[in-house]
């Protein structure tokens, strides 16, 4: 990570799983497609904000 300028926030040991934070100088897909080339890494998703809703 520090190779390509990211910052760990977050490790989430039981589901063997990180959330990271990249330069602003670097875009999002480059960051995609570079950390999907890194051996042992199975998946790789941008962050989401996702909003739970009320039933009607």
């Amino acid at each position: 990570m520090e190779a390509y300028d990211a910052k760990l926030l977050f490790d989430y040991e039981n589901l063997h799983g990180l959330a990271i934070q990249i330069s602003t100088a670097k875009s999002i897909e480059k960051a995609i497609a570079h950390f999907k080339k890194v051996q042992g890494v199975v998946s790789v998703s941008q962050d989401e904000l996702m909003q739970i809703t009320k039933p009607e």
